[in-house]
């Protein structure tokens, strides 16, 4: 039987509103439906727009990251070509710094066999 016609029966049979009003519960109304039906729609689009704004936080970290990551790989190709010529500048002075000590030596031996 459908809800429908089990109330028509029971208003027929019984006269007591009580019973009408059982017998109405078990037809859904189309209303309460169509609100419960907008309730969970507006839920359901707000749950996906947090969803959608969490993504883009995402997608804005990883960028973020990226560019993060993007200069500090620079930064270390920097520091290897200024390691490098720190180097070279350390082999110079040492190279000179013996030329140096080379030149001193010599010009103290000249002094010497001079004085003497």
């Amino acid at each position: 039987l459908k809800p429908s016609t089990v109330a028509f029966r029971l208003s027929n049979r019984f006269t007591s509103s009580w019973q009408m009003v059982l017998a109405s519960k078990a037809k859904p109304c189309v209303c309460a439906r169509s609100g419960q039906l907008a309730r969970e729609r507006s839920r359901l689009l707000k749950a996906e727009k947090c969803v959608n704004q969490a993504i883009n936080r995402l997608v804005r970290r990883e960028e973020a990251l990226d560019l993060l990551e993007e200069q500090v790989s620079n930064q270390e190709r920097e520091l290897l070509v200024a390691d490098d010529l720190t180097r070279k500048e350390e082999l110079s002075a040492a190279a000179d710094w013996e030329a140096s000590k080379v030149a001193s030596e010599t010009s103290r031996e000249k002094q010497l066999s001079l004085a003497s």
